[in-house]
């Protein structure tokens, strides 16, 4: 039977008046873990009146 470990990255958005999700810093540490054998498994944005909170990344990876 297959085991997996499983991380949670959540990144929240920056600025008091209009918060902003900076989507570059989110996909450069997704690539990076990817490279460490973490798997996006789920994704998604928290918001609060249309305006953005942040991004929880729901990752998992294989345990030998």
């Amino acid at each position: 039977m297959e085991k997996f470990e499983y991380r949670i990255l959540k990144c929240d958005a920056e600025g008091t008046f209009n918060p902003k999700i900076d989507f570059e810093d989110v996909e450069n540490r997704l690539n990076w873990l990817g490279k460490e054998g973490w798997e996006l498994v789920n994704s998604f944005i928290n918001s609060s009146i249309g305006v953005e909170v942040s991004v929880t990344c729901i990752l998992k990876r294989k345990i030998d």
